[in-house]
């Protein structure tokens, strides 16, 4: 009987050693086990924010990309537009005759343009073309229906369009959007679009124009005119004078002609400074 009771006895001692080691072992388990878990968690959190580090370094080069890509655009559109034509419109006083408008077309960009065509809106209109003295009204001429075949750098058209004094007070357009349109190197030029006003030609500012050749050769006009007119009067006054030396006693002819031209000059060069010396034109 008391064999029994000490197997039974190692048999229960046994059976708790044997089971404090299945405890100790799952322990350890179960800390192995959590450690793994922490670093796979750890693992999948780098594993996120490399991930976020790459989609943002994707972002940023995509975005470089872009930048690239419009700089490169940029840079083609400006040396396509620093080798294209530039075709200008407008109406401005003449520099030469300030009371008369003209209209200017000019190839202001570097390279020919081909095919320029040019569209005012409304009809461009002057009063030359309706008071009987215009030969074609201007919305009509060849280069506003056909256009222009060739305009090199350079080159610059000027037309007489209207004198100020009637376009003016007149009702016809002051404003007109002109459309340019051309073919340069490259194709097609971008269309340009803008708008001519007339209206501040009649807003009461003055323009003063300065002197220029023109005024120069008038100026040289008169000038002449007035030596040719000197030269008649000191001729009739000379022969009048010859004609009545006798009854001048001991004077000498050529005193009295010296006297004479004298008198003639001064008064003819005031003559002339009066007609030349005129204020600058407004």
């Amino acid at each position: 009987m008391l064999a029994v009771e000490d197997t039974a006895s190692g048999l229960d001692i046994a059976a708790f050693i044997v089971s404090a080691i299945a405890i100790f072992v799952a322990i350890a388990v179960g800390r192995y086990a959590r450690q793994q878990a922490n670093a796979a968690i750890d693992q999948a959190v780098e594993a996120g924010k490399q991930a976020d580090s790459a989609n943002d370094q994707a972002l940023s080069a995509r975005e470089q990309a872009d930048i690239a890509n419009r700089q490169l655009a940029l840079s083609e559109q400006i040396r396509r537009e620093q080798s294209e034509p530039y075709i200008t419109v407008d109406i401005v006083p003449s520099p030469i005759v300030s009371w008369v408008f003209l209209l200017v077309i000019e190839n202001i960009g570097p390279t020919m343009a081909r095919n320029v065509r040019i569209t005012f809106n409304p009809p461009i209109q002057r009063v030359r073309d309706s008071d009987g003295r215009g030969a074609l009204p201007m919305a009509e001429a060849s280069m506003f229906r056909e256009g222009i075949a060739l305009m090199p750098p350079r080159r610059r058209i000027e037309l007489f369009f209207d004198r100020t004094f009637d376009l003016v007070p007149s009702d016809l357009p002051k404003t007109y959007t002109v459309t340019v349109e051309a073919d340069g190197p490259f194709g097609a030029v971008e269309p340009l679009t803008y708008k001519i006003d007339l209206n501040m030609y009649d807003e009461g500012y003055d323009r003063i124009s300065p002197k220029n050749l023109h005024d120069g050769v008038q100026t040289l006009d008169k000038i002449l005119t007035e030596i040719k007119k000197i030269r008649t009067e000191i001729t009739n006054q000379r022969a009048n004078e010859v004609a009545g030396l006798s009854s001048l006693g001991d004077t000498q002819p050529e005193e009295v002609g010296t006297r004479t031209l004298r008198a003639t000059l001064a008064a003819v060069l005031r003559r002339v400074l009066a007609r030349t010396h005129t204020p600058h034109e407004r």
